[in-house]
């Protein structure tokens, strides 16, 4: 790989984590919403069964070289909104 083609990647890169930046801020957006259901039916943040059925789920969407790595990510994203739901759940109290 010569100094272009580095250039091209690390601008591809950038470029994906701009897109991923706007689907996290569309993810928590619809956390927001769930969080509210939830405190409106009395709801408690953790499903554990729909959080595992959704790591089965969507690391088949990805190359199975990139599987386990895609699993850690997609659990800390999970951790995270679960810890965004508790921060929105106080603030509606």
């Amino acid at each position: 790989m010569n100094m272009n083609e580095l250039e091209k990647a690390r601008l591809e890169i950038d470029a994906i984590d701009l897109e991923m930046a706007h689907l996290y801020e569309r993810r928590l957006q619809a956390v927001q919403r769930v969080v509210q259901y939830k405190i409106e039916n009395q709801m408690p943040i953790l499903d554990s069964n729909r959080e595992q059925l959704i790591l089965k789920r969507n690391e088949m969407w990805v190359h199975p070289q990139y599987r386990e790595s895609y699993k850690k990510f997609q659990t800390y994203v999970m951790e995270e909104s679960k810890r965004f739901q508790n921060q929105e759940r106080k603030m509606q109290k």
